[in-house]
């Protein structure tokens, strides 16, 4: 019986249109990845995010290196008392009392939103509003940076000044009601337009600045060179963040599309060598194909995920494949010198939040991307002290102790440490003396990322990915989800709805796979294959424009093809 309700399910869904699926773009290492890994274990990371938030937030906590948080009453660029996080568990304090570092802070802030918890109002405290005390004012900067005393300044690294401001953007898309927070990112996309100019940005003639530094002092606006590193995919970042400048501002401010331009413009010229530093290109990518499809750009997409994860750089920093030591590695992020590897929890939970809209703005992608972040949010467990067993960890003490719930990652996972069985999960602290642990809260603070896109299904390997979760400041749009199917046959997956009817289209593949339902319905996803599936409200007005389909005035789809797919 069920065989021949499968079939009527396959003979129902096809006949509701006939279409070909959009081509599918193959990204070679991601093809390397495997389908059907021995070991698959997907965590509740809603469960991980909410149980850090619990141990991250708590001023009671007791025993070493706790509490985690403490209040900072230091004013330095705002009147109200904000807080503090370190960026280890049981980190040295390498500045004044009150110093810490706002990627470990806004981060915390941030991730535990995504996954439901109101930071706005939560136990008395606005976390959002004290975020705003990250503004350097105080300094003259007028940035968020990564350390707010009146001391901290621009032009040492790119990726440490900029991330806090990709944060602030972030925050405020989720907290549209924090008027304070938002009245700083025109600000901020001033400042970083400024910058594109003092590295040559011109209007007439059209001249796209060099990217290729180490940083920008933006108090006196010289570029910095420290002849050591540059970090060119800069220019992915400062876009990212003049185009969401531009789409936000009233009348669409076209110096803030210009700004936006001369980044993208910058990573699309054949001359550019692939400049991944650290883990400000994946915002290039997903500038790259949101502006391809709400602009009409060509951006080369495709070139700036292969760059991501290729590791063809001066740095050698890319996405892992394969196995070390018997265990699979697909899909986390950071160093991949051959026999060298070490990844971080930090880069691969940020590219994993900038890879699942692009689904959405170019679904020829969607397989790719779901295949890739089918690995990562596998193997994205192996930072965490319950995926080993204790001697191939370093801090397995402290958290078995005051974690019991493994919600604080290590910093990363090194394939052939000094000392210690291999891999080893691990971090820079202790060998480096910066602190007492190796247990990032950092990067584990990121964690809420992956939660927010992440769900399980009916089917064991075949994932829930939610494309809009992780995007900022969208345009009007539907809940749309993305499904990727490992196995070699056809697979039914359910879908939980609301009790309103709605419509389900296929994005990939042009079409509705079903009308007026509600409260669950099954959909068939192709062996191999994706579906990125888009929850219309039902019986609304479709509308083709420019290959786009709009159904009630948001789009569906962005590259429909034919007028005739959507009826």
């Amino acid at each position: 019986m069920k065989k021949i309700a499968f079939l009527l399910l396959l003979l129902t869904t096809s006949a509701l249109a006939q279409t070909v699926p959009d081509a599918q773009v193959a990204l070679p290492k991601v093809e390397r990845f495997e389908r059907m890994p021995k070991t698959f274990v997907i965590r509740d990371w809603k469960k991980v995010a909410r149980d850090l938030d619990s141990l991250i937030f708590n001023y009671e906590a007791t025993g070493e290196h706790l509490p985690l948080i403490w209040v900072d009453d230091a004013h330095v660029n705002s009147p109200q008392d904000t807080f503090g996080v370190p960026p280890y568990v049981g980190a040295k304090s390498s500045g004044p009392p009150n110093h810490h570092e706002v990627i470990t802070d806004m981060l915390a802030v941030l991730g535990a939103s995504k996954v439901g918890i109101d930071k706005s109002k939560q136990d008395g405290k606005n976390y959002v509003a004290m975020c705003e005390s990250f503004f350097s004012s105080a300094n003259g900067e007028n940035v968020f940076l990564n350390n707010h005393s009146k001391g901290a300044r621009t032009g040492g690294s790119f990726w440490y000044n900029l991330l806090p401001n990709l944060y602030a953007y972030q925050l405020a898309s989720e907290y549209p009601k924090e008027k304070g927070l938002a009245a700083k990112l025109d600000v901020v996309a001033d400042r970083w337009y400024e910058a594109e100019v003092a590295m040559g940005g011109r209007t007439k003639p059209y001249v796209v600045p060099n990217f290729d530094w180490t940083g920008v002092k933006l108090t006196t606006m010289q570029p910095h060179d420290n002849k050591r590193w540059r970090e060119g995919d800069a220019a992915g970042a400062i876009a990212w963040i003049e185009y969401l400048a531009y789409v936000r501002s009233a009348g669409r401010n076209q110096k803030y599309l210009r700004g936006a331009k001369w980044g993208m413009d910058y990573l699309n010229n054949p001359e550019t060598k692939n400049p991944y530093y650290e883990c400000l290109l994946p915002y290039g990518a997903y500038t790259a194909a949101r502006m391809n499809a709400e602009l009409g750009t060509n951006y080369d997409t495709q070139k700036l995920l292969n760059w991501i994860l290729d590791g063809d750089n001066r740095r050698r920093w890319g996405v892992s494949v394969g196995k070390w030591n018997g265990a699979n590695i697909d899909g986390l992020a950071g160093s991949v010198i051959p026999n060298h590897e070490y990844v971080f929890a930090l880069n691969t939970f940020l590219i994993a939040a900038n890879i699942a809209p692009i689904a959405r703005y170019e679904n020829q992608y969607a397989r790719a991307i779901g295949k890739w972040l089918m690995s990562l949010a596998n193997t994205s467990r192996l930072y965490y002290r319950n995926a080993w067993p204790d001697d191939h960890q370093t801090c397995e003490v402290w958290s078995k102790k005051y974690d019991p719930t493994c919600a604080i990652a290590y910093e990363g996972l090194l394939q052939s440490p000094r000392e210690g069985k291999k891999p080893q999960a691990t971090g820079d602290p202790l060998r480096l003396g910066w602190g007492k642990t190796n247990l990032g809260l950092y990067g584990s603070a990121g964690v809420g990322l992956l939660a927010a896109i992440v769900e399980r299904t009916n089917v064991e390997r075949i994932l829930q990915l939610d494309l809009v979760a992780t995007d900022t400041f969208p345009a009007n749009c539907y809940p749309t989800y993305l499904y990727y199917n490992p196995y070699t046959e056809s697979k039914s997956v359910k879908i939980k709805l609301s009790k309103e009817k709605v419509d389900l289209y296929d994005a990939v593949a042009n079409r509705f796979v079903a009308k007026g339902v509600s409260a669950s319905h099954n959909f068939v996803v192709p062996a191999d294959a994706a579906v990125v599936l888009v929850v219309c409200p039902a019986e609304k007005d479709l509308k083709y424009k420019n290959k786009k389909l709009l159904i009630g005035g948001a789009i569906v789809d962005y590259h429909n093809g034919k007028e005739k797919n959507a009826n």
